[in-house]
């Protein structure tokens, strides 16, 4: 969890840094996003589904519906968010440095992955 966590806490910096709506949602949001779209790469290529399959959209929101609702528990509800943040927010200079390139690494191949990797 400690990685899921600290992927949350750097959507969240950047998030304060472009945006002054709610962060803290937004960065649950970025974070299920992601997630989202790396649980269905998965599924896709490794399982076959498709909307070819039954219950393919049904199945999707169920899928979706579950990862916003964790986030919501993990990360918004009664503001539980502040303790990841306090947790990350004294890393050194080169543990940041070093933590915004994975991310940003991860952030661009999960977007990439969804153009370029097709299942068969």
């Amino acid at each position: 969890m400690k990685y899921y966590y600290y992927l949350f806490y750097k959507i969240y910096v950047f998030s304060k840094k472009i945006g002054k709506w709610d962060i803290a949602t937004s960065a649950a949001l970025g974070l299920s996003f992601l997630l989202i779209l790396n649980v269905f790469l998965i599924l896709t290529n490794i399982f076959g589904f498709s909307p070819e399959i039954k219950y393919y959209y049904e199945i999707a929101f169920l899928i979706a519906g579950i990862v916003l609702l964790i986030n919501y528990f993990l990360f918004d509800y009664k503001s539980r968010y502040k303790k990841v943040i306090n947790a990350f927010k004294v890393e050194s200079e080169q543990s940041r440095v070093v933590g915004n390139i994975l991310v940003t690494i991860y952030v661009i191949a999960t977007l990439i992955s969804v153009f370029f990797i097709n299942p068969n």
